[in-house]
């Protein structure tokens, strides 16, 4: 449970803590893509018994928070809206 934690939601918490364009859509893609990445990668390397024995063993955990930083970056700087902008002038 703890790698898939720190796979997918390690960044979008942290980017929506801190970062000014941090938005639900792109923490809610980043999540389901990391997690989904995490599992994957987890079953194929559980199924190749040639990923145990190589110096690669672990990467599993560590690639999906790269992922979920590009794909929160990416779709939180294509649909940030600034909130002067949502402000209907009377």
């Amino acid at each position: 449970a703890f790698d898939l934690v720190f796979a997918s939601c390690l960044v979008p918490l942290t980017l929506g803590i801190y970062w000014k364009k941090a938005n639900i859509k792109a923490a809610f893609w980043s999540i389901l893509l990391s997690l989904t990445l995490r599992i994957a990668l987890e079953i194929i390397v559980y199924n190749d018994k040639s990923w145990k024995e190589s110096s690669w063993f672990g990467l599993q955990t560590l690639i999906p928070p790269i992922v979920s930083l590009l794909s929160f970056w990416l779709i939180a700087t294509k649909t940030y809206t600034s909130k002067d902008e949502n402000v209907i002038a009377v």
